[in-house]
């Protein structure tokens, strides 16, 4: 049997609601890991996150996210990550819902750019929603890339919502190989990966949870065949030596 037919089994015997698919979604995980030879690992907190979808999404899913202006100095003691949100006049996110609750992004993560663009301290709570709304509008895929404080600063996490549960490997246009470590090759033009923070030669280090380092590309072909609907990669990216930029 493999991790689709699995789905469809847990499917039939969980009710639809969104409580039941999170459990659905393990029992493929944890089959998957056990079939690629791997386990399923704690998940790790990565100082970036995001969530990358088209306007289709499947089975009539929705999403919602919404955000909060920095709040207004009221004097006195606050932490430093406070402080600093009220001096760059820092976007947060206020509540999230739908699919982009299958991703890592969190109540409390600065919002850092949408569709690519970064939303510097011109932009208001207000003003983000409506331009996040026109480039769903406009260009057919949403892409919010946030900022996590606490998160690990050389791993960047992507959250991909499947515009279909029977993709492919070569649909999903994510190339990978073993260059030293296992890492992404290449990404195709028309790919929803292309939209997302990932770039060639970061390191894998786990999907959906499942751990990558003892994996062969084939293995990882399979599980990104066999994820149902929302793909979650954590990457390492190396940083340079004396600016300590990403490369």
């Amino acid at each position: 049997m493999s991790a689709a037919d699995l789905a469809m089994v847990a499917l039939e015997n969980f009710p639809p609601p969104p409580d039941d698919a999170a459990s659905v979604a393990t029992t493929v995980v944890d089959f998957l890991a056990s079939e690629v030879g791997s386990v399923v690992g704690a998940p790790k907190d990565a100082f970036q996150r995001s969530v990358t979808f088209f306007k289709d999404l499947p089975r009539g899913l929705e999403w919602d996210i919404r955000f909060a202006d920095p709040p207004k100095s009221t004097g006195g003691y606050s932490s430093w990550r406070r402080r600093k949100r009220e001096k760059q006049q820092l976007i947060t996110v206020d509540s999230i819902g739908g699919v982009v609750a299958l991703s890592r992004i969190q109540v409390g993560d600065v919002l850092k750019k949408i569709n690519g663009k970064r939303i510097g301290p011109s932009y208001s709570a207000e003003r983000a929603e409506e331009f996040m709304e026109k480039c769903l509008e406009e260009e057919g895929v949403l892409s919010i890339t946030v900022g996590n404080d606490d998160g690990d600063d050389v791993l960047v996490q992507a959250t991909i919502i499947q515009p279909k549960s029977d993709m492919t490997y070569e649909d999903l246009g994510l190339m990978v190989w073993f260059w030293g470590v296992l890492c992404i090759k290449s990404i195709a033009k028309d790919s929803l990966f292309r939209h997302t923070v990932l770039k060639s030669n970061d390191r894998i280090i786990s999907i959906n949870d499942i751990l990558c380092d003892e994996l062969e590309p084939d293995q990882v072909a399979k599980i990104l065949t066999e994820l149902p609907e929302e793909i979650t990669i954590i990457v390492k990216r190396r940083k340079e030596r004396w600016t300590g930029r990403f490369g």
